[in-house]
């Protein structure tokens, strides 16, 4: 055998259904129990994936970040999010000004609205891409989230495209004053010039 034969594939809510359920008569007891079975299939597939993205603890899992920095945080509010989203917008960004704008307005006004949890998650993406320099990551992060959360695309698409457009590199201390390209090119923001 080969090793992709040999590990356990994941199941998902539109796989076949297991063999003892294709030979079963097709009376109403089968029926019902596969409908059951399905059923707790997608209720584990969810548990899953939500314990992969929030952990036991229901925090938010970041790359960059410990858990006890995470729940500090707890009590972030939408003004500290609005100072973290608008030292994102002054990124230099390859985005054309009016997609800038677009999405810019969208973000300001949805993260005057947004719950605790929702606040708390855009926080810990925000701070990935200004203060960890890390686009990746934070890309990542908003799409788990975006899965999980209802709720969450009318500003998360425009958040992920503005993540993709800003330019990371060129963003310093000295308010976001653009260096010349060198071997580390990431200049990282402390967390106290993020206050």
């Amino acid at each position: 055998m080969t090793s992709y034969q040999t590990t356990n594939a994941p199941t998902h809510y539109n796989d076949a259904l297991p063999i003892h359920f294709v030979s079963a008569t097709s009376g109403s007891a089968s029926v019902k129990s596969c409908g059951l079975l399905q059923k707790q299939m997608q209720h584990a597939n969810q548990q899953q994936v939500q314990q992969q993205v929030y952990g036991s603890s229901g925090v938010p899992n970041v790359a960059a970040e410990s858990r006890s920095e995470v729940e500090r945080r707890s009590d972030t509010t939408a003004e500290e999010v609005l100072r973290l989203l608008e030292k994102l917008l002054s990124l230099k960004s390859a985005l054309p000004d009016r997609e800038l704008q677009h999405y810019s307005i969208k973000l300001r006004t949805a993260v005057l609205s947004l719950s605790q949890a929702h606040l708390l998650a855009l926080d810990s993406i925000l701070r990935l891409v200004v203060s960890h320099c890390d686009k990746n990551s934070a890309k990542d992060e908003l799409v788990r989230f975006m899965m999980l959360e209802s709720g969450v695309a009318s500003w998360g698409t425009g958040l992920r495209r503005i993540i993709d457009g800003c330019e990371v590199s060129t963003f310093s201390a000295d308010a976001g004053v653009s260096r010349p390209p060198s071997e580390s090119s990431w200049v990282q923001v402390s967390n106290d010039e993020l206050q």
